[in-house]
Parts: C-alpha cells; sequence; structure tokens
C-alpha cells in the first residue's frame, strides 16, 4: 500500500512538471514566433509640419526590424513628446502585418514667462514650455510668477496652482478664438483678480475663476461694437455684467 502512494505521487509530482515544463515551451515558442515573424518594415508618420519624419522617429526610438508586438508604444510616445517641445499630442498604433503609424499634433507658443534664474521662455497654450528666447516678440508676457526649474519639452510649474491653473484656461480659451497674437501681456500680481492687455487698447480684468470660453466670447462682442479709436478699462469680474470705463 505505502509503495503504491509512494508511486502515485511521483507521479503526480511528474505530471505537474511537465505541465509546468510544457507551459514555458508554448511561451518561448510563441514568443520566438513574434520575433520571427512580425518585424517592423515601415514607419507613416503624420500630422507633422515643424519638425521632419526622421526627427520623429529618432525621438521615439524606434527602428525597423524590432518586433511589432513587443515594442513600447507608450514610452515611444513620451519619448516624443518630452524630445520634441513643440508637439502636444502623440498616437502610435500597429498597422499589421508590419507598420507602425505615429500620429502627432503640433503646437504654438502662445507666451513668454521668466524662470526663476531670469531666463526668458516661450510656452504653449497648455504650458508646456518649448524654448528659451532672447525677448519676448510678438507674444504675451507674462508677469507676476515665475517658471519652476524650467526645462525644456517639460510642462509648466508655477508656485501658484490656482494661478497657473487659471492662466492655461485663459491661454487655451485666446488659442481657440485666434486672439493670442492681439494679447499683449498677462498681469497674475494681483490676488482677486488677473488682468490682460488686449489689442493694445484694452486692459481687461478677470476673476480667477471666471469661465473664460465665455468672458472672451463677451469681450469679442464687446469690442466689435466700440470705435476704433475707443480704449480703456474692460472690468468682467461682475457675474453677467460687463463695464467699459473708457480712457
Amino acid at each position: 500500500m505505502a509503495r503504491r502512494h509512494a508511486r502515485r505521487r511521483r507521479r503526480g509530482r511528474f505530471s505537474f512538471l511537465y505541465r509546468i515544463f510544457s507551459l514555458l515551451l508554448i511561451c518561448a515558442l510563441f514568443v520566438a514566433a513574434l520575433t520571427l515573424f512580425f518585424k517592423v518594415k515601415g514607419f507613416e508618420i503624420s500630422g507633422n509640419t515643424r519638425y521632419t519624419d526622421e526627427q520623429i522617429l529618432s525621438a521615439s526610438g524606434l527602428h525597423t526590424e524590432g518586433n511589432l508586438f513587443l515594442l513600447n508604444k507608450y514610452a515611444a510616445a513620451n519619448d516624443i513628446f518630452r524630445k520634441l517641445p513643440y508637439i502636444s499630442e502623440v498616437s502610435i498604433r500597429r498597422d499589421l502585418p508590419d507598420t507602425i503609424c505615429i500620429d502627432v499634433k503640433e503646437t504654438v507658443a502662445a507666451a513668454v514667462l521668466y524662470d526663476d534664474m531670469g531666463a526668458l521662455w516661450r510656452i504653449s497654450p497648455k504650458g508646456k514650455i518649448l524654448e528659451p528666447v532672447d525677448e519676448k516678440g510678438e507674444l504675451a508676457l507674462v508677469s507676476g510668477l515665475t517658471i519652476e526649474a524650467a526645462q525644456e519639452g517639460e510642462m509648466t510649474t508655477l508656485a501658484n496652482t490656482t494661478k497657473q491653473d487659471a492662466l492655461f484656461r485663459l491661454l487655451a480659451a485666446l488659442d481657440a478664438r485666434a486672439m493670442l497674437q492681439e494679447t499683449q501681456a498677462i498681469y497674475l500680481e494681483d490676488d482677486s483678480y488677473l488682468t490682460m492687455r488686449y489689442q493694445d487698447r484694452f486692459t481687461v480684468r478677470l476673476l480667477w475663476t471666471a469661465d473664460f470660453d465665455y468672458k472672451m466670447e463677451s469681450l469679442c462682442a464687446i469690442v466689435q461694437r466700440l470705435e476704433a479709436n475707443e480704449t480703456g478699462l474692460v472690468n468682467m469680474t461682475q457675474d453677467g455684467k460687463v463695464n467699459f470705463i473708457p480712457e
């Protein structure tokens, strides 16, 4: 009886080890099949005008003869976003049997800010740090806060997160209505409201928590009703009210 139990235990252990070995063998064959039969032969890159296909491909770290399924497309997309500052969005997908498709969306410079070392940087409407510059040019100069530890390709970090969020929402609203080029300055110094200089004619006052999409629509409507030579303060800090105080 004891011998029969011992033989059964040995057969049980052998069966378990055989199943483990078979599973490992199947996994090894699967990986080998992926390596042999799903190699990348080409790339299709779209959405780029500022950067060449070669620049985007180099930033991604991807290359032909790599494996179509084993590549880390999320890491590649992050590398493109980080290394190429004017890229705002990246999408990578596999196109069987052997092609990788990379679709990018480029951004524009929306404003300039100083960093905590006194250098001047361009940023995108969503707050991505684009590049250092010597002068502000035609972009709006943002004052009242500085970028902390500025690094090209990274997102802007300001000391006051409430003001930072408001700034990015305002820039996005201006960008959506093609108003960025008509904005000369944005002032973040006051804790009660932010101020912007628009068309070099109007000082516009806004609450930090304002719906900037709605406020920019209202501002455009107000400006259209005014004479071309009128200048002054547009106070938009009261709900449902807009006060224009001419100079």
